[in-house]
């Protein structure tokens, strides 16, 4: 079973850094190892608060063994293969907001929960 993190990312860092994962993944991954105040104030600035509706997810999650801790700027999952959370949790998200960005813990693995949405040209 494997561990995931999650944040909501502002938007606008969203759409600047959506083609550069990776350096959100170093920038959240750097946070965690060693916080300083200059850290902490970048990582408050470009997260916003998480705030899951009651009952989120409850009813797609009621035969898993799934553990959920939520912060206020992160949420933890623990206990889910990458087919649940992808069924359980990351389709709800991406209806709630595009802007999720999730780390798997046990494989290194991140990326946005959304793709980018481009807005339609009108000719």
């Amino acid at each position: 079973m494997r561990k995931f993190k999650l944040y909501l990312i502002e938007p606008e860092v969203y759409h600047y850094y959506y083609q550069r994962p990776e350096l959100v993944y170093r920038f959240l991954k750097q946070t965690e190892e060693k916080t300083t105040p200059q850290l902490f104030k970048q990582f408050m600035y470009i997260t916003r608060p998480i705030s899951l509706p009651g009952g989120w997810g409850k009813s797609r999650m009621r035969n898993l063994d799934v553990h959920i801790d939520l912060y206020e700027h992160r949420v933890q999952l623990a206990g889910l293969t990458l087919s649940e959370a992808e069924y359980t949790i990351f389709q709800t998200l991406r209806e709630q907001d595009p802007c999720f960005f999730v780390m798997d813990m046990d494989f290194g693995h991140y990326g946005w929960v959304s793709p980018l949405q481009k807005p339609a040209l009108l000719s």
